[in-house]
């Protein structure tokens, strides 16, 4: 079984984890990777599964991962991009998922499990902003959690910027 690091951006409906994976995938663009394969969901929130690769390292950014098709779909994205992985080449996974407790959390999980060994995985919870709270709040909130994420993908164990 293939071993992989995993980011999950997790939080209910509307905490803002698609803008947050949709964040990742442009860093890692700027930062020098190319677009193997992506696949779109048919919703209305344009949501996607991206592969993406820099030299040895293959990532695979979704976007959503909220209802059991969706999920089926990204398994069936993975289990293709772990067939085509070359000797050397290492898997991070980065996807949007609900909370802890969250039936789709777990089936995903199930799912996760089922085809990678977890090397290593770290979960960056969000929180939804209250709808009344200034505009200032909600972007530096949304900044603060990007500039996050950028640091945890710099360092041990993701090292891929």
């Amino acid at each position: 079984m293939t071993n992989a690091e995993i980011l999950l951006i997790a939080g209910n409906e509307g905490s803002g984890k698609t803008p947050v994976c949709k964040n990742i995938d442009k860093l890692l663009r700027k930062n020098g990777y190319n677009e193997i394969t992506c696949k779109n969901f048919k919703n209305k929130e344009k949501d996607y599964i991206v592969q993406l690769q820099k030299e040895n390292t293959i990532v695979i950014i979704c976007t959503a991962s909220d209802l059991r098709w969706m999920i089926d779909v990204l398994i069936d994205f993975i289990k293709a991009a772990i067939d085509a992985l070359e000797e050397g080449q290492r898997l991070v996974l980065i996807f949007a998922a609900r909370n802890t407790g969250a039936p789709m959390r777990e089936y995903l999980k199930d799912k996760i499990n089922e085809i990678v060994n977890i090397s290593n995985l770290v979960e960056v919870p969000l929180a939804r902003i209250n709808q009344k709270a200034q505009k200032t709040v909600h972007s530096w909130y949304h900044n603060a959690i990007d500039k996050l994420v950028e640091h945890i993908l710099k360092v041990k164990p993701f090292c891929i910027i």
